[in-house]
């Protein structure tokens, strides 16, 4: 997880009522499981980017968000995480199996879905839950099977998403 400093010190400006705390490190946000925080300590992430600290706080609480930063400034993770960890803390049994997507992450490009698809992997450490799938033009008809058999995470880009909806796939 490289991160680039110089937009470490930068702040975030949050407009809303009722602006939740921000957590700035790992530890302090207790919407995570501890499973899930030693896990993000072992891959490294134990400081949040000043966007994170205050975005994950309103994903968690629901509130709509919208982020609008530079590059490697943790907007990513900032979706990400509070996804994974929603999803991770869910009671998987047979008769409570989601049929998704639970979650949409909308990327610019074919090529950022791979970027952050590999990062959604990284975060579900090889778990089995919460499935994630992405949708890109090479894998459209594979990934749509994996949508209708279930998943809690889809992440796409605009033109992909667009066809399956149209398409009447529900």
């Amino acid at each position: 997880l490289e991160t680039d400093f110089d937009v470490l010190q930068k702040s975030c400006i949050c407009y809303g009522q009722r602006v939740p705390a921000p957590y700035e490190t790992v530890d302090s946000n207790p919407c995570l499981s501890n499973r899930f925080r030693k896990y993000l300590d072992s891959i490294g992430f134990i400081n949040t980017t000043p966007l994170q600290a205050h975005v994950i706080p309103c994903i968690v609480k629901p509130r709509p968000v919208v982020c609008i930063s530079t590059p490697q400034s943790g907007k990513t993770y900032s979706y990400l995480i509070p996804c994974v960890a929603m999803f991770q803390d869910v009671n998987q049994t047979a008769n409570e199996i989601y049929i998704g997507p639970k979650a949409v992450v909308l990327c610019s490009s074919h090529k950022k879905v791979r970027k952050v698809f590999n990062q959604a992997q990284l975060l579900t450490n090889g778990q089995e839950f919460p499935r994630v799938t992405y949708l890109d033009i090479e894998s459209e008809a594979k990934s749509t099977a994996s949508i209708l058999n279930g998943c809690e995470i889809l992440i796409s880009a605009p033109s992909p998403l667009r066809r399956l909806i149209e398409s009447g796939v529900s």
